[in-house]
């Protein structure tokens, strides 16, 4: 008699209290598969998700893969609710079972097979009863979260570092160290005990690494989650140290202050104990989310065009590597170049309209067309770009930004609301584009400072250049007004220029450029001189 090929499945989701873990289920299952002296072929399992939630469970897609493919003889799981909670994935798997005739057995029922009658009719019937269940549950529990809401209490969850597991009740030690953290960072130097005052200024980071000195441990610690890019097939366990982003979600919580919130909604409660004041908690966020507070300056450019040549589509161009290979006499070399490309000329659907070029050539031709620019006066110190009052309002306004992304990210994180992160995600893309949009501004506006500084320092540097006086002089006695204007003027800027420009720095020349010239790639093949253009702002 042919042995009995068998594909496990076992799941198990939050709300499954009663249930045996995945593991428990899978042991129980080979016990069952060795009983049945089937062999096993596959083990599929999806851990903390709802068959009821409408989530993708990839176990049970490869399940049905397995079934499709005629890979098993039977299907063997605990109990039918647990392969199938809604009436789409029930006759998902009851039309794949018929038509490959495999047969389940659960521990639960025993055998049930689909292809008859009233194996099919006890299928859809337990599936029926296992959804009504979980519908039933789900509106217990909105209900229950309805009712908390309207009391002004704080939903039932994890334990909220500073409230003992009620959320109500103040943990004295986490709440004092919560307060410290508070006068540290916000409160002035002198105002600070001498060994804090040593440590100004206080940063999350320093924080962080106090709490853990001091052997605190977050809320989480000792608990598992689903690990991230897994599919909830693998779990990571929390050590309980603090990071940068606990310590920054803690003392932006609003129930630091007493305020209770529902999916970024403030709801009304009164009495809500508090750990700092409303006052104290605005201050918080718009420290953290001030940018001007970065100690680390980011990585200085290193090719003169790079953010500052636009590409065709409009924006800006960045340096990178590309490969390429050549045959000589039969043999094969490989090499690479740098080239300014567009970001966005990788993106799916959009890699038309975008051009590529050489770094060295680009360089080469748009310092040439620069400094003949500023050697025919073309480019003068104006000074009338810089609107300080805009640049502030800007600030302001990426401040808010920042504030609100850091927002939506704590939403995205939080257990409770799992069932909002679509929403969240959409709402997350949209404040980034709106911060790179007040990013591109700032910089924009920024750069044209370049006409009142690094052009005018770079001017000033021109002019005091020795050796050259003795040439004019000499120009001067033997060529006319005009052949001076014409021509040795402009030849004596350019080379003041070239020499002025070897001794300016990198970021310095990138100021001019970007504050000083519109610098535009084309598309297509041609001389480097028909590609780019360099206008004079």
């Amino acid at each position: 008699m042919k042995t009995p090929r068998a594909a496990l499945y076992a799941r198990i989701s939050q709300e499954d209290a009663n249930i045996p873990s995945v593991e428990n289920q899978l042991e129980n299952l080979r016990a069952l598969a060795a009983k049945l002296g089937a062999e096993i072929v596959a083990e599929h399992s999806d851990n903390d998700i709802s068959g009821y939630s409408g989530k993708q469970r990839p176990g049970f897609r490869d399940l049905l893969l397995t079934i499709e493919d005629g890979r098993t003889d039977l299907v063997l799981a605990v109990a039918v609710d647990r392969l199938a909670r809604n009436d789409v994935e029930s006759f998902a798997i009851r039309r794949a079972s018929i038509q490959a005739k495999v047969r389940w057995h659960t521990l639960a029922t025993g055998e049930i097979d689909p292809t008859t009658a009233t194996g099919a009719f006890n299928a859809a019937l337990f599936a029926a009863l296992a959804e009504l269940e979980s519908g039933l549950k789900a509106e217990r529990a909105r209900r229950s979260v309805n009712d908390r809401l309207n009391l002004g209490l704080p939903l039932v969850g994890n334990r909220v570092f500073g409230f003992e597991t009620d959320r109500l009740t103040l943990r004295t030690d986490e709440a004092e160290l919560i307060r410290t953290a508070y006068s540290r960072m916000l409160d002035a130097p002198d105002t600070l005990s001498p060994e804090d005052r040593q440590q100004a200024p206080w940063t999350l980071y320093k924080v962080a690494r106090d709490w853990n000195a001091r052997g605190h441990k977050t809320t989480d610690a000792g608990r598992s989650s689903k690990k991230r890019g897994t599919g909830g097939r693998e779990r990571v366990e929390h050590d309980g140290m603090f990071t940068t982003e606990a310590i920054k979600r803690i003392l932006t919580n609003p129930r630091m202050a007493g305020i209770l919130t529902h999916k970024g909604e403030e709801l009304a409660s009164d009495g809500l104990p508090a750990i700092v004041s409303r006052e104290r908690l605005d201050a918080m966020e718009a420290f953290l989310a001030n940018p001007a507070r970065k100690q680390k300056p980011g990585q200085k450019a290193t090719n003169l065009l790079s953010g500052v040549m636009l590409c065709p589509c409009g924006n800006p161009l960045s340096a990178g590597s590309v490969g390429a290979k050549s045959t000589v006499k039969g043999k094969v070399y490989k090499y690479s170049y740098h080239v300014y490309r567009c970001r966005k000329s990788n993106t799916p659907g959009n890699t038309s309209g975008h051009a590529t070029v050489r770094v060295t050539e680009a360089d080469e031709w748009v310092t040439n067309e620069a400094l003949k620019a500023i050697a025919e006066e073309r480019v003068t110190v104006s000074g009338g770009g810089y609107d300080r009052e805009r640049i502030t309002a800007i600030y302001a306004a990426l401040g808010e930004k920042f504030r609100q992304i850091e927002h939506v990210q704590a939403l995205l994180a939080d257990p409770d609301l799992v069932d909002e992160q679509t929403a969240f995600k959409a709402r997350l893309k949209v404040l980034k584009g709106e911060r790179e949009a007040l990013e591109i501004e700032r910089d924009r506006l920024t750069a044209l400072s370049a006409e009142g500084g690094a052009l005018s320092e770079f001017l000033a540097y021109m002019q005091g250049l020795p050796n050259y006086d003795d040439i004019e002089a000499s120009i001067a006695e033997g060529s006319t007004a005009e052949q001076r204007a014409a021509f040795w003027k402009p030849a004596i800027g350019w080379a003041k220029g070239y020499e002025a420009w070897e001794g300016t720095p990198v970021e310095k020349r990138r100021e001019i450029l970007r504050g000083s010239f519109i610098v535009k790639l084309s598309t297509g093949r041609g001389a480097i001189d028909t590609r780019i253009s360099v206008e004079a702002r």
